[in-house]
Order: structure tokens, then sequence, then C-alpha cells
């Protein structure tokens, strides 16, 4: 947010010049016409965005091609991160980087428990990622990562009520969860644009490919604005996540009374505004 702040102040000034230009030449009789012809083209350069704006659709079909030309070199059966379901990767490729796949459905029904299995798979292959969960403590979720892990109940944990066997498979399990490459934050206050921040510093750290958003109905962007109006304006945040920093973000979101009730179905029963569904590469 700040540095967009000082691009504008930049491109302001930049504007000021080109004006006092043609306002200096206006007042000392010059020939205005031809000066703000020649400066027209500063301007306009002045306003323009980083990309640089249009180009020919040569440049995209040319990265087209070489990536192509790798892919023939190396065929493979994915082309996105293997969250090691064969299935879940059959169907979608596994997570693509840049796109965003929404979770949904009722509570209790295992969102969260599903979510965590899928990026644990992710990261038992090598790939890096982050985890912003704001529904439970990071000490909750990593009891249930372990106990789906080990087949040791989260209650026998507690109690400490195991046997021998099943202290075994405990210590063999949090060894394997303890290695895995994953950064988590359990912190219930993040907005959509915290992340993004937080994440700009991470990647090149920790080499990050790969987020988990637990849940959207949580982030804490423009809470006063009406539900369907901040599902829509972080639905965008997110989308940006995924898209300006090129990872692959999983999100969780919340389903609608009809969804739960069995009165909606597919796509009709996630909530909030209908953004959600078009920034949404997968649901």
């Amino acid at each position: 947010t700040y540095a967009s702040e000082v691009k504008n102040y930049a491109t302001s000034r930049k504007a000021l010049q080109v004006a006092s230009q043609i306002a200096t030449a206006a007042y000392s009789g010059k020939d205005v016409v031809s000066l703000a012809a020649g400066l027209t083209d500063k301007l306009i350069r002045t306003a323009d965005s980083d990309s640089g704006g249009v180009k020919h659709i040569s440049t995209w079909g040319n990265v087209l091609f070489d990536e192509v030309q790798e892919n023939i070199a190396s065929p493979r059966e994915f082309w996105g991160i293997q969250t090691g379901y064969p299935q879940f990767d059959q169907i979608t490729g596994g997570f693509q980087p840049g796109e965003v796949t929404v979770l949904s459905g009722e509570p209790g029904v295992g969102k969260s428990s599903y979510a965590m299995q899928l990026c644990m798979g992710m990261a038992k292959s090598g790939v890096p990622g982050a985890i912003y969960e704001l529904e439970m403590s990071g000490l909750a979720l990593a009891r249930r990562a372990v106990a789906a892990g080990t087949g040791v109940y989260t209650r026998q944990m507690l109690t400490g009520k195991m046997s021998r066997e099943e202290v075994d498979r405990f210590v063999k399990g949090w060894d394997r969860f303890n290695k895995l490459p994953i950064y988590l934050n359990d912190d219930s206050t993040w907005t959509a644009l915290g992340i993004k921040s937080d994440l700009a510093r991470a990647i090149p750290k920790y080499g990050i490919q790969w987020v988990m958003i637990d849940y959207m109905g949580l982030l804490g962007d423009e809470p006063n604005l009406p539900y369907v109006e901040r599902s829509a304006l972080i639905s965008d945040r997110v989308h940006q996540i995924a898209k300006d920093l090129n990872v692959a973000v999983v999100a969780i979101h919340d389903m609608t009374k009809a969804g739960m009730n069995g009165e909606a179905s597919g796509q009709s029963s996630v909530a909030g505004s209908r953004k959600v569904l078009f920034n949404a590469n997968q649901i």
C-alpha cells in the first residue's frame, strides 16, 4: 500500500512538470500547440503502467512455444504441485501456481483437515508452503495433522492414554511432521493485504510455492462493509495474492444455508459474492 502511494505521488510530480512546461510556454507567448504536441507522448508515458502497455501477442506465443518444447522433452503426468492424492491430482493436474482453489462445505465436514492433508502432501514432495490459520490454534492444527497421519486420536494425545505401539507411531509421525517445509502463522487478525505483504517477505526466504488460508470469511479486510461486498473484496485480494506472487492458493470458504440444508448444490452453494466463483480457478 505504501509503495503504491509513493508511485502515485511520483506520477503526479511528473505530470505537474509536463503541465508546468505547457503553462510556462503559454505565458511566454510561445507556440503552445507545437509544444503540447511534443509533450503529449511524455505525458502518456508518465501515466503508463509498469507493464509497459499492450504488447504483441507473439510475446506470449513465444513463451508458450518454449513451455511446450520443454514439456515434450520431459513428459509428465501432472503439471502442477502434486498433493499425494492420485485421484485429486489426476483431475486437477495438481495445484497450479498463480491460481486459487476454493474449498467450501458445511461446518464440521472436515474442510480444514482435508486441506491440511493436501498441503502436507505437497510438503512431503519437497515443495515449501505457508499456512495462515485464522480459525484454530497452531497447536490444534498440528495435533489434528499428526493424528490423521498416525491414526493416534487427538483424545489419546490429550489424555496420554496410549499403548507402547501407539506411542511409537506418534513419535515417528511427529518426527515426519516436524521436518515438513511448512511455515505457519495462527494469528486471527490477518487481512488479505497483510498476508500478501508477509508472503512478499517469506517467499524469497523460504521458497514458498503454495499458500493455505483457513478461512476467507475470517480475514479482517474492511470489516464495516456489508458481507457480500466484503467477500467480493477479499476474493479479489486473494486472487491477487496468487497471480501477483505466482503461488498456488488453497482458500477455505463458507457455504450458504441453502447449501447446508441440501436445497442448493454445486457453485450455487458457495456463500458471499459471485466474485468468489469468478476469481476461483477451481471450486
